[in-house]
C-alpha cells in the first residue's frame, strides 16, 4: 500500500489558503477543515488579546544592610521573610515590625508554615528549626543532619516537613514533635533540594549532579 497522501481533493482549497503553512496545508487533506480555520475567510480566527496580570507599580520594597538570599510570603500575605547572610528575618508588612532573631547561620532557606504561625529554617549548622514567627522560640528540638541543610519544606497541611543536606540524605519529619518519621533517604552526593507531593504520599529529592529521586513515605508515621 502506498503511503502518498491524495491531492485531488485539495485542489479547490489551494487559493483559499495560500497564505497558511505547507503543515496547515496538509492538514486541509483530511476530512473536514482543520481545526480553528475560518472557512468563509479562509484564515485562522483572532484570539482575544492577553489578559494583564502584572503592574509595574512597587507595592513595597526591603532594604537590608546584608545580602538578601532566598525570600517567601506568609499565607495571609502579611509577612515576608528573608535569609540574610547568618539569619532569617521576618518583616510584617502591616505593622511595619521587623523580625530577625531567627538564626539560620551561613544561609539556607526560611519558609513559612501553611498556617503562617511558624518559620522553618534549613541552617549551615547542620540543623533545622521550627521556630514561633513572632517570638523566635523554638517549637521542637533541633532536626540534625551530618551535613549543611541546605534547604526544608513543610506539606501541604504542616503536619510534616523534609530536609534536604550535604550528607547526601533527605529526611522526613513530624512537624509537631520533630521526630524523624522515615529512614534517611540516601544519594551519592549532596543534596540540593526536596520536596513533597501533593498528597504528602511522596517525596523528590535532588542532588547536585543532576540525580533527582522519588521516594514513598511509610503509611506507618510512628517515630522511628
Amino acid at each position: 500500500m502506498s503511503d502518498t497522501v491524495p491531492v485531488r481533493r485539495c485542489a479547490t482549497l489551494v487559493p483559499m489558503l495560500a497564505a497558511l503553512a505547507a503543515a496547515v496545508l496538509s492538514e486541509a487533506c483530511a476530512p473536514g477543515p482543520p481545526a480553528g480555520l475560518d472557512m468563509a475567510r479562509g484564515a485562522m480566527p483572532e484570539r482575544p488579546p492577553a489578559r494583564s496580570v502584572g503592574s509595574e507599580r512597587v507595592l513595597a520594597t526591603i532594604v537590608a544592610p546584608w545580602q538578601i538570599g532566598t525570600v517567601t510570603v506568609s499565607p495571609d500575605v502579611r509577612r515576608v521573610a528573608y535569609v540574610a547572610p547568618t539569619r532569617a528575618v521576618v518583616v510584617d508588612g502591616r505593622e511595619g515590625r521587623r523580625y530577625d532573631n531567627f538564626m539560620t547561620l551561613r544561609g539556607g532557606v526560611a519558609v513559612f508554615s501553611p498556617d503562617g504561625r511558624n518559620i522553618l529554617t534549613a541552617s549551615g549548622d547542620q540543623r533545622a528549626r521550627v521556630l514561633d514567627v513572632e517570638t523566635g522560640e523554638r517549637r521542637v528540638p533541633f532536626m540534625r543532619h551530618n551535613g549543611v541543610v541546605v534547604h526544608a519544606t513543610f506539606n501541604r497541611s504542616g503536619t510534616l516537613l523534609a530536609t534536604a543536606s550535604w550528607d547526601k540524605t533527605a529526611r522526613v519529619w513530624d512537624a509537631a514533635t520533630g521526630l524523624p518519621v522515615s529512614p534517611p533517604f540516601l544519594h551519592q552526593n549532596e543534596l540540593q533540594h526536596v520536596a513533597f507531593s501533593p498528597d504528602s504520599r511522596r517525596v523528590a529529592s535532588a542532588s547536585s549532579v543532576g540525580t533527582a529521586r522519588i521516594w514513598n513515605i511509610a503509611p506507618d508515621m510512628r517515630p522511628l
